[in-house]
Formats: structure tokens, sequence, C-alpha cells
């Protein structure tokens, strides 16, 4: 056999001569030694006494007597020369420097190991077979040996090596070693191609060197595949190649492992673990780890890794856990993370981790925890997190999270509690936390000094116990900062403490128990016409600028808590629900160009509206429910509006006066309202203060008779005047005593005396000379006071001058006295 024929890429395929009988003349004794020492079983050690003289880096200074042919070496592993008895066939040979092209491609060779030996030509096993393969320590430009069967192990250690060595197809039925391997002038693509191999019991590539692509496509190994400690620089910026393999074991690429160039494990089934921790990834602006279509059963575990390059983990499936916590990606262009449709049957922890760029997880299923805590995320602009469509069966943990961009959990489920308390989020432009559409069956927790700087959305989300932002500062300014609107809430609703600018909507909110955000600050939006967009919430259909905290149509079934918040901008609760207590005991309203609390049909066991301080704007409870009311002097605007009209409630617990009540009714009904008036009036008639009663009906009559023309104004006056309208009947009477009286005394005494029929009349005359009553002026007067009835004494006579002035006079009066008694006696019959 010769080194051409060995080079010849037929060489593979042609029959080979008829072997050698044994060594010839032409053997040098080195040659002959190594026949001899294959026979007895016996290892050639042709190492130098010096250990400085065994570098085989050196190996081409070496002499004759350290040289051996290939061509010789080949006829010993294809021949198997006898051997004596007991001993093995196997061929091991130390501190050699081989000529020309070890060729035993297509032979069945004996099993072989050569240490610390100098390969001048790469050598040649395509579809050779064998028992055991061994290079240790080793110089060598390469390994050819595609589709070698080996019933044994490969091992490679420790060898330098300067080409590909190129195993594709091979199978190898144990370990395959190439520990401590240094690779250096690969010009090739691959410095290892393992491509398609069956490896029966492992793959060991640890604690080396290697420039170029490590390929397994394909692969299937028996056991792990160990690349701790090793170093890859890859070629066409791939690094390790292990797309479709098939590993029974775990792949360890931890431990200081490096690789420059992607590792593309991607569609790869492992069926133990992956290990990542302290590895450091490199393929700037690219995908430094691929695992998109990989199935891993036992868990990634990635601690401490570090890569300069995205890691891509669409649509993998992972047993047990994915753990990537203290990881760092950075330079990986848009994406740090591609995790989406990822699913995990236990937890995936990206916690304390730092990821430039955005971490992908949409539509991920997550058996477990998802674990966020502690860990940077930071885009150009744009979303951070992307996790919509996420389903978590435990909780969604984000302490402390430090992200510059959006978060985005929109449309997910998550079986646990979503908390985020203390993390700080910061956005470029519109939304920093989108939560809308979400089914929580926990708690949602954005406490402990959270903080946002863009809007908050929960719109139409669904929160199974309790939503917590107390001590939370969430900003954006001039627009809605916290959107909890069509929210289902289960449980309570805390901020207390909270920092807020911009609106808190809580329109349609449904199903707490308790809403309760004390001793808080919340900003509002300033009331403005400006380029920053309708004023108009196309989705609600209601004006948000100006507005503090916005609750219509809020259902609450307990306690609707603002006890000592601050409120820069109008608190808006229209037809809002509260089952229990709407508590404002020290609240502050200091909205000044709109109204201080809009609270128009709002319905509430009980309405505690004892501010801190006056409010300067309107305050609205037109149209609202109310079991108890309770006020003081400081809970109604000094000069701002006050609507109250169809305002109910069965009791009033306050201090204020009838003469407050009063000025508090009339400044409430500038256009004259009869509802607030009976409101108040049956309130006291309840409670037993009838005078008080009858004083706010007299005065919503009063109020009444003003409101209307000219004519209506001066019967009220009258009606006022002489009975008080129905509540002063002792007036009237008295009034009709005093007319009846004096005008009697009149007619008696000074009216003088009436010639008329020759005949002299004590007082006035008769209107006829005979038949007439006799003259009666207390009977005269009081007929002319009562025009209801005819008592013939008005007809009878007929007064001159002054007693026909007195006598009109009367006549009016009566008339008046009497439809102003009719109208008061009307009244009170409608009332009963």
């Amino acid at each position: 056999m010769t080194s051409s024929s060995a080079t010849s890429p037929e060489s593979a395929h042609q029959p080979r001569a008829t072997p050698k009988a044994g060594p010839d003349t032409s053997w040098s004794d080195a040659e002959v030694a190594l026949w001899n020492a294959f026979c007895s079983g016996a290892e050639l050690d042709l190492s130098s006494p010096s250990s400085t003289q065994n570098d085989p880096e050196n190996g081409m200074l070496w002499g004759s007597e350290r040289t051996i042919r290939s061509e010789v070496i080949a006829q010993i592993l294809l021949d198997k020369p006898t051997v004596d008895v007991g001993n093995a066939e196997r061929l091991r040979l130390t501190g050699a420097r081989i000529t020309g092209v070890l060729d035993v491609g297509c032979g069945n060779a004996a099993p072989f190991l050569f240490t610390g030996c100098y390969f001048e030509a790469q050598p040649f096993f395509n579809d050779a077979t064998t028992k055991f393969i061994g290079l240790v320590g080793c110089r060598l430009p390469g390994l050819t040996a595609q589709r070698i069967r080996c019933s044994g192990p490969l091992f490679m250690d420790g060898c330098t090596v300067s080409g590909t060595i190129d195993l594709e197809s091979a199978e190898i039925s144990q370990e395959t070693v190439f520990n401590e391997l240094r690779m250096k002038d690969t010009k090739a693509r691959h410095g290892i191609c393992l491509c398609g191999t069956v490896l029966g019991r492992g793959l060991f590539i640890q604690e080396a060197n290697i420039e170029g692509t490590v390929g397994i496509v394909g692969s299937k190994i028996g056991g792990n595949a160990s690349f701790r400690k090793t170093r890859i620089v890859g070629k066409d910026k791939i690094a390790l190649d292990a797309q479709q393999s098939v590993i029974d074991g775990s792949v360890y690429l931890s431990d200081d492992f490096k690789s420059t160039g992607k590792v593309n494990l991607e569609g790869v089934r492992i069926s133990g673990q992956l290990f990542l921790h302290n590895s450091h990834l490199a393929n700037p602006m690219s995908t430094s780890l691929d695992l998109d279509h990989s199935q891993i059963a036992l868990g990634v575990m990635g601690g401490e890794t570090i890569s300069e390059g995205a890691i891509y983990m669409h649509h993998a499936q992972i047993g047990c856990q994915a753990n990537l916590s203290d990881c760092t990606i950075t330079k990986c262009g848009d994406i740090a993370l591609r995790a989406d449709h990822l699913v995990v049957d236990g937890s995936l922890l990206l916690a304390n981790g730092t990821y430039k760029g955005i971490v992908r997880l949409h539509g991920s299923e997550i058996g477990c925890v998802l674990n966020l805590s502690n860990s940077t995320v930071a885009v150009k602009e744009g979303t951070a997190i992307e996790a919509d469509g996420i389903s978590v069966s435990g909780n969604l943990i984000g302490r402390k999270m430090d992200v510059t961009g959006e978060v985005d959990f929109s449309d997910a489920e998550i079986s646990g509690s979503l908390i985020l308390s203390g993390s700080a989020i910061k956005q470029h432009k519109y939304r920093s936390l989108d939560i809308r559409r979400t089914k929580v069956t926990g708690s949602l927790v954005l406490n402990k000094n959270f903080t946002s700087e863009g809007r908050v959305t929960l719109a139409d989300a669904s929160i199974g116990v309790s939503f917590e932002f107390d001590e939370a500062t969430i900003k954006n300014v001039d627009d809605v900062a916290l959107d909890a609107a069509g929210a289902s809430i289960n449980g309570d609703i805390i901020g207390d403490r909270s920092e807020v600018i911009g609106l808190v909507d809580f329109t349609a909110v449904h199903g707490a128990s308790d809403l309760r955000i004390a001793d808080a600050s919340l900003h509002g939006t300033a009331r403005r016409s400006s380029s920053l967009g309708s004023p108009i919430d196309r989705r609600r259909g209601e004006h948000w600028r100006g507005i503090s905290l916005r609750a219509t149509a809020a259902s609450i079934g307990g306690d609707f808590d603002l006890r000592g918040t601050e409120f820069t901008r109008s608190l808006v609760l229209n037809k809002s629900s509260i089952g229990r207590s709407l508590l404002l005991t020290d609240v502050t309203l200091s909205a000044d160009d709109s109204s201080a609390l809009s609270g128009a049909g709002v319905k509430a066991d009980r309405i505690y509206l004892d501010l801190k301080s006056k409010p300067i704007a309107e305050i609205n409870l037109s149209g609202a429910s109310v079991g108890i009311l309770a006020d003081t002097e400081t809970s109604w605007p000094e000069n701002g509006e006050i609507s109250i009209d169809g305002l109910s409630y069965q009791e009033l617990k306050s201090h204020l006066s009838i003469k407050a009540r009063l000025l508090w009714l009339e400044r409430a009904t500038p256009i004259y309202s009869p509802q607030p008036y009976e409101q108040l009036a049956d309130f006291y008639n309840r409670t037993g203060h009838i005078d008080e009663a009858r004083r706010v009906r007299r005065e919503a009559l009063k109020r009444a008779y003003d409101s209307r023309g000219p004519l209506f104004r001066i019967m009220g006056k009258i009606q006022d005047l002489v009975l008080g309208f129905g509540y002063r009947p002792a007036r009237a009477a008295a009034i009709f005593l005093a007319l009846w009286l004096s005008s009697s005394a009149w007619y008696e005494w000074g009216a003088g005396a009436c010639n008329r029929f020759g005949h002299a009349w004590p007082s006035i005359c008769p209107v006829q000379a005979s038949g007439h009553l006799s003259w009666n002026p207390f009977l005269y007067t009081l007929d002319l006071l009562v025009p209801v009835v005819d008592l013939g004494y008005g007809k009878a006579w007929d007064p001159t001058g002054i007693s026909k002035l007195l006598a009109v006079t009367l006549v009016i009066a009566g008339w008046i006295l009497t439809t102003t008694i009719l109208a008061s006696v009307a009244r009170a019959l409608k009332r009963s």
C-alpha cells in the first residue's frame, strides 16, 4: 500500500492488495520493532530519555530511529500478525514520527493507540472498522474517518490538530473523547465534523481549544455530550452545529465553555439536561444560542451565562425547569431572548439577568413559576418584555426589575399571582405595563416602591384576589396613568400612599370587595385644549382630561376608602355602586377648573363627606342614592357649584344648622328644583324635627313662586305674608280677625250718618227703603270677608265714600285669604 493510494478519493472504494507476510529487508529497526511489539502485545516506545525532545510539535525534527512509515503501520493494522498467546491484538506506539498517509480505509484494522506521535499527513480511515481508536497527545494535520465503525471507544485526548477531524456518519459504540484537543490553523469550515454519527456512550470535548466549527448535525449520542471548559472559534459564524441531533444524556456547555459563533441546537432532542452555567457565548448582533424547536426532557440550567448575541428558544419544549438566572445577554440587536411559544413543564427562571434587547415570551406555556426578579431589560424603543398570550400555571414574579421599554403581559393566563413589587419600568412612548384582558387567578401586586413612567393598563383584566399598588409611583403626564377600566377584581383594590401623575381610571371596575386608596396623591391630568390628543376617551366615551380618579359605573362590594388622599384634579364617581361606605374623610379636593367631586347617580350605603378643607370647584351628587350622608362645614365649596338634584338619602349625620341647610339648598338649586327640598323635609319629618321640615317646605314654596313670572312672585309674597304658605295658620287668623274687628269698628263708629229715602241712617245707607236686614256691622264685615258664604248683608247695604273703598278692600282681602287657605289645604292634602 502506498501513500498515493491513500490520498486518492477512489481508494476507499477499491479492494486492497494481498498483505505481506511480515517484515522485509526494507524495514527499519524501528519498524521491525513495532512488528515484534504487536506480536508480543507490548507497547513500542520511541521517546527520547530527555522529555524536552518528546514534544510532537517538533516531531518533524525527530530522526530515523523514531520514524516509521505509514504503510508499515497500515500493514500491521490490516494484516494483524499472530500475537503471542495471552496477549491482546492491538498496536501501541509512543513517540514516533509517522511519515506518509496512514490509510486503512475500507479495512478491518486492529485496535490502535498512538501516544505522543507526530503525523506528517492526515490519516485516512474512511469506511474502516476497528475495535479501538486511540490518538493521545499526538500532532497531526487532521483526520479523515468518514463512516468508520468502531465497536469500542475513540480517544483523541491532548492532540494538536491543524486540519479537520472528519468523522461524518461514523459509528462509535462507546465513548468518543476529544479532551484537551488543540486545533489551530484550520482552513476548512469544520474543526470537528461528527455530522450523522452514532456515538454509543457519549461525546466528550472538554478543556479543548478548537478553531473551526464543531458539527454534530443529525447525530445520535447515546450518553452525555460534554463541552466543559472548551473554547470554540467557529467558521462562518457557527461554533457548534448540532441541529436535529438526538442525545440520550445531558449536554454540558458549561464551566467556562466559550464559543465564538452560533451554538446551533435547533431541533435537538436531549433526554437529560442542557447545562449552560458559567459559559460565554459570543456571536454579536446575531444569535449566539439557538434552541428553536428543541426538546430537552430534564431542563436547562444556565446560571451566570454570558451571551454576546441573542438566545433563541422559539417553540422549544423543556421538561422540569429552564433556569437562565444570572444570565447576561448583550450585543444582540433587537432581541435578547426569543422564547415565543416556549413550553416549560416546570419553572422558567430569568431572575437577576441583564438583557440588552427584547425578552420575547409571546404565547409561551410555563408549567410552574415565571421569575424575572432583579433583572434588567432595556431596549431603545418599543416593547422590552413581550409576554402577551403567555400561560403560567404558578406565579409570575418580577420583583425589583429594572425595565426600559414596555412590559406586555396582555391576554395572558396566570394561575397564581402576578407580582412586580419594587420594579421600575420606563417606556419611551405610550404604555409601560400592559395587562389588558389578562386572567390572574391570584393577586396583581405592583406595590413597595413600584415605579412606572408610562401607562399601566389592566383594562378588562380578571384578577381573582386583590390588586395592590400601595406605595407605588406611576407617571404618565397629561395622559392615562393607571387604566383598570372594565377589570373584574374579586378581592380588594389597595393603593395606599401611592402617587399617580395622570388619570387613574377604574371605569366599570366590578367585583371588588374594598377599594382603598388612602393617604395617596393623585395628580390627574390638566383640563385644557392641546395637541396631545382627543379629550374624549374613544373607548369609554367620556372626557378624561382634568380628572385624577375616574370610577364611572364601578361596582365595589365593600368600602370605597379614599381617606387622606389629595386629588389635584376631579374625582369622578358617576353611576358607581358602593356596597358599604364612600369614605372621603380628610380628603383634599384641589380641582379649580372643573368639578371637584362628580358623583352623579352614585349609590352607597354611606357617604362620609368630611373633607380636609372646603373644595374650590363643584360638588355634584345629583341623582345619588345614599343611606347615610355625613357632611360638615368643609364638605361643600364656598363659591363653587353644588349639584344635589335627585339626591336621595335616608339619614343626615351632621351638625349643620337649619339655616346652613337652607343656604345649602339655595346654592344647590340656582334654578329651583323641588326634589332637594322635599328630600330634606322628609328627613326632618322622619327624625321628628317637624318645625324644621315645615321651614324647609315653606322655603321651597317661596323658591317655587320666585322662580316663575311676576304675578306668581306677587302671589307668593302674599301667601307667605298671610299664611306662611300654610305653615303659619295663626298668622292668617290674626290677619282675618284684625280686618274683621277694625272694619266693623269703622262701620259702627267711623262711617258717619247716611240720609236716604227721607230717612237718616246711623251708618251706611240701605239699598232699599224697606225689606232689608237690620244693620249689624260685624255681620256686614264678615259677609264681605268670606266670599264663599252669602249672609245677605253685603247686598242689603250700600256704603259710599271711604266706606265704599273699605268694602271693596275687604272683598279683595277675603278672596286673597280664601284662595291662600285653599291652596295651603290643597298642598297639605297632596302631601298626605
